[in-house]
């Protein structure tokens, strides 16, 4: 018999893990090349992480759209794909959240 699968289980699986780390690496290069604090760069690793699994799989598709990168057909469910991704989405995550919230405040520069 199989087991019933949970929401839990689901949404925190071994894929979300690997695109958490992914994540959490274009942080931490962010961080290094930039050359930050560390406080800065735990906040950089800890929202490149957080962004890249709250994206999940949906990360080649945000990506085509934003970059206007065309994947060819069935790639964007490769693993090496969706770790590319991530990292690219941890690497530019903070700017672009950054970009939003100050865009929502209605500050001029955003």
């Amino acid at each position: 018999m199989k087991e019933d699968p949970s929401a839990l289980k689901d949404v925190f699986s071994q894929t979300a893990a690997i695109i958490a780390f992914f994540g959490a690496l274009g942080g931490t290069i962010r961080a290094l090349v930039l050359r930050l604090s560390w406080r800065e760069t735990v906040r950089v690793v800890l929202v490149g992480a957080g962004t890249a699994f709250g994206i999940g799989t949906l990360s080649p598709v945000v990506l085509r759209w934003a970059l206007g990168v065309d994947l060819p057909d069935g790639a964007s469910g490769a693993l090496g794909v969706l770790s590319s991704a991530a990292f690219i989405v941890g690497l530019i995550s903070v700017a672009l959240v950054e970009r939003l919230i100050a865009r929502a405040e209605g500050k001029r520069d955003a």
